[in-house]
C-alpha cells in the first residue's frame, strides 16, 4: 500500500474522489491515481496539496519520497523512524469478503 496514497485516503474521509479532488484542484484522474500508488506529484505539488488540506508540507513528502524509494523508507524505519501513515480503522463487524476458487473461477 502506498504511504502517500493511504494518507491522502485518510484525509479525504467520507468526500467523494470528485469532490476531493475539486479540494485539492487537481484532476480527478490524477488523484486517484496518486491514491493507487500509480504517480507521484512533484514538490510544487505537494505544497499545493499540503495547503489545501492545512497539514504538513513534510509529512506528505516523506511518504513521497518514501513511495519513491523502499531503500530509503529502510533506512528510516532502521533509524526508529516510523514513515507508514496511521492504518485507517477498520469498520464495526466488517467480514472480509475474500471469495474463494470457484467464484474467482466464474468471475473470470
Amino acid at each position: 500500500m502506498p504511504r502517500l496514497g493511504t494518507r491522502l485516503r485518510s484525509l479525504r474521509g467520507p468526500r467523494s474522489l470528485a469532490a476531493f479532488a475539486k479540494v485539492l484542484d487537481l484532476s480527478y484522474t490524477f488523484v486517484r491515481e496518486m491514491e493507487r500508488g500509480n504517480r507521484l506529484p512533484s514538490d510544487e505539488v505537494l505544497v499545493h496539496i499540503a495547503h489545501s488540506l492545512k497539514v504538513e508540507a513534510g509529512e506528505l513528502a516523506l511518504m513521497t519520497y518514501c513511495d519513491r524509494s523502499e531503500l530509503l523508507a529502510a533506512h528510516l524505519a532502521k533509524c526508529g523512524l516510523d514513515v507508514a501513515p496511521p492504518a485507517p480503522p477498520a469498520p464495526m463487524g466488517a467480514i472480509p469478503n475474500r471469495p474463494g476458487p470457484e467464484l474467482s473461477a466464474r468471475i473470470l
